[in-house]
């Protein structure tokens, strides 16, 4: 694998600028944010929304925030008690950002439910770095609010007639958890992840050019590249450079709700039954597949978050950072991880999870007995002719059809395709169901060419 992308990446960072439960928090909403610390993994091992990375040569990773939605991400709170300390001679341990932090990120996209990208949209990227003098700081924190979320107040979710949008603060978190996990490496999501990344941002239209793309464009199109290599998948699962660690993003729920009082370290309450254990791994975010692999997703269930931590779905992966032995001297340029977090809307993630289908790899070597071949999906097939005929039009019109639909309809369209993604077959009901939601998003570009 070759490790020149990951220190460009690294040479970019550094010039970029840069209470008992049913009761609502008395404390200020930035400071309760950063009170929320999901369980110690030494307590409770790692959960369903934590992967596993290493910190770096150096101890040292770079970590870059795409904002793919409508909204503005504004930075709050850390763990941090200077951004760019670099001072390593004091006997104290501590996390340190040497660039600083992203305190602005602007909506990356406009229109309903984020169907154009805003020109000039960029990752934003920042170096996180330890002091591990005298010790190792294990617990890193760090917070974001997405502001003024859209979102639907529903009487029945089956019925759309009874929702009313709303607006909503939705509070994002970053935690870092240097725990030396004794979980293996694996490389079996990352590929997903940057398949269901490229179909938001090419239907957001960023690079309106291809001969002549955005520099993040270029970074970014060349890590996807490599991500749809076995052999890069099967290097991932090598051992790296660092103290392994777990890192998890995702957005907090509502702090009225049970699964907020349950995650928060401070306020930590019993499951209430005897003989069943006190655990959180009911109130972590769905993700995809491959607990501590090198990628994932997560969004809420409205039900446990609330409806607008449920709109807002991230989506993380780590190209995982390796030493090059040359004989007497080793190469460490290449072993800075890279953590990409992506931000985006429920539908932008709907439409590009269903688009990325026609971007799905066949089963490798090693994957779980009885995976499906893709290929021979029906689903899969339509979905290809139909991306190939339309484009971005297509996935627009996706996009658009899938936002009217009813909220449990939303729910069903996100588990019939995560199975596929799994490569697990759908019921024949989920199959028609997906075929009809196609067939609409062409009524829908026909008919809006008849108007235009």
């Amino acid at each position: 694998m070759k490790s020149t992308f990951r220190w460009h990446a690294l040479a970019l960072a550094l010039v970029l600028p840069s209470i008992a439960i049913g009761q609502v928090t008395a404390l200020p909403p930035d400071q309760a944010a950063q009170e929320y610390y999901p369980r110690t993994h030494a307590e409770a091992g790692y959960t369903p929304a934590d992967m596993v990375m290493q910190d770096g040569f150096g101890r040292t990773g770079i970590f870059e925030i795409l904002n793919l939605t409508p909204y503005t991400i504004r930075y709050t709170t850390s763990s941090l008690s200077d951004q760019t300390d670099r001072e390593r001679h004091l006997n104290k341990a501590f996390m340190f950002a040497p660039v600083g932090l992203p305190s602005i990120i602007p909506p990356g996209a406009t229109g309903s439910r984020g169907t154009v990208g805003i020109p000039g949209t960029h990752p934003r990227m920042f170096v996180l770095s330890w002091n591990d003098y005298p010790g190792t700081v294990e617990k890193n924190p760090l917070n974001w609010v997405v502001q003024d979320v859209d979102y639907l107040n529903c009487i029945d979710r089956l019925d759309p007639s009874t929702c009313t949008k709303q607006k909503m603060n939705v509070y994002l978190g970053l935690w870092l958890s240097r725990v030396a996990p004794p979980d293996p490496l694996k490389s079996d999501v990352i590929a997903d992840i940057f398949n269901i990344v490229n179909e938001v941002t090419s239907f957001l239209a960023y690079v309106v050019d291809p001969l002549n793309p955005l520099g993040w464009w270029a970074m970014f199109s060349s890590t996807y590249t490599m991500t749809q290599d076995p052999g890069f998948l099967e290097q991932q699962k090598a051992p790296g450079d660092g103290r392994k660690m777990y890192v998890s993003t995702y957005p907090l729920p509502n702090f009225d709700r049970e699964c907020f009082q349950k995650n928060n370290s401070a306020t930590w309450v019993d499951s209430g039954h005897t003989g069943e254990p006190d655990t959180y791994f009911s109130c972590t975010p769905g993700t995809m597949v491959g607990e501590s692999s090198d990628g994932y997703k997560a969004q809420w269930a409205d039900t446990d978050s609330g409806p607008a931590p449920a709109e807002i779905v991230v989506l993380t992966s780590v190209v995982r950072g390796k030493k090059v032995n040359l004989g007497e001297h080793w190469l460490v340029l290449g072993s800075v991880p890279q953590v990409m977090i992506t931000v985006m809307t429920a539908t932008q993630y709907e439409a590009g999870t269903l688009m990325a289908l026609a971007q799905s790899r066949p089963p490798m070597a090693g994957e779980a007995p009885g995976s499906i071949d893709l290929d021979k999906e029906k689903v899969v097939k339509e979905v290809r002719k139909f991306r190939d005929k339309y484009g971005i039009e297509g996935s627009r019109a996706a996009l658009t059809v899938i936002a009217a639909l009813a909220p449990s309809q939303r729910d069903y369209l996100r588990e019939a395709v995560l199975t596929l993604l799994q490569r697990k077959p759908i019921s024949k009901q989920e199959e028609k169901f997906l075929l009809d939601l196609i067939k609409q998003s062409q009524q829908f570009i026909q008919a809006s060419r008849k108007e235009g």
